[in-house]
Parts: C-alpha cells; structure tokens; sequence
C-alpha cells in the first residue's frame, strides 16, 4: 500500500467538512491547511470556519465526523479508526455525552451517522475533491470560491 500524501489527506478531510456543512446548512467562512504543522505532525493541520449559527447536534456530529469519512473514501481505511486517532472523534464524543445517549449506544450512533455521511458526501464527492483541490494549492480556500464550487 502506497502512503497518502499528507497534504493531500488534510486538503480531502478539511473539504468534507466543509461539504458537511453545506449539506447541513451552515454557512463556510474559510478552510485552511497548516503545512508547517503537516509536515512537523504536531498540531492544527487544518481547520474549517463556519459562520455563527444554531446548529442541532446531530448536524454538528455529521459535520465533525464528515472529515474522516471523506479520507476513507479518498484513500480507504475504516472512519471509526481515523475518528479515534484525532480530535475530532473527542468532539464528537462530547456531543454524544451531552445528547444524552447512554455510552453503550454510542457505538452503534457513531456508525449510524457515519453511514448517513458516507452516502451524502459520495453524492457531493467532486465538490470534495474541487475543494480539497483549491486548499491543497493555496493553503485556504474563502467561502465564495466554497459556493461556487457546490452550485456546480
């Protein structure tokens, strides 16, 4: 098995946040990739700006979870796996904690959203990759350029 080009897979999970998000109704302010911190392995190596909005819990989840489900498509690999290794599987845990849901459902919940992600983001999967493309090469990408991808 070949190694993934790292900025390739912080560009393809950072673009599915922000397809996520437009999925879900929120509006992307900006995306950036950190190719300092891509190439040290330590801290931020990406991150997805959303404007200010009341967002359900759900929704959050499928945004949070939509970054890593976006690299298995791209590149393979189990989401589950991906979400336990990195920040976004603790957020994602502290949502579920304060939904309520009892932590021996939480596994079948986190599979449950993550089935839902997989299917919208492989129907979005060229605006994915259109943006993942744009943040690769410029190290950002603004909201206007986000929307004029996903009208596409």
């Amino acid at each position: 098995m070949s190694r993934v080009d790292p900025i390739a897979s912080v560009s393809i999970h950072e673009a599915g946040h922000a397809v996520m998000m437009k999925v879900v109704g929120v509006r992307v302010e900006s995306l950036r990739i950190d190719r300092d911190c891509i190439d040290s392995g330590e801290g931020t190596q990406g991150e997805t700006q959303h404007g200010a909005c009341e967002i359900t819990r759900e929704a959050h989840a499928k945004v949070i979870v939509a970054g890593v489900v976006a690299e298995s498509i791209a590149f393979g690999g189990c989401p589950v796996r991906r979400l336990n290794k990195i920040g976004d599987g603790d957020e994602f845990d502290t949502i579920m904690e304060e939904s309520g849901i009892p932590k021996r459902e939480r596994a079948a919940e986190r599979r449950r959203i993550i089935g839902i992600v997989d299917k919208r983001l492989r129907k979005h999967f060229d605006h994915v990759v259109a943006i993942a493309e744009e943040v690769g090469t410029y190290d950002t990408c603004d909201a206007t350029t986000v929307n004029r991808i996903m009208r596409t």
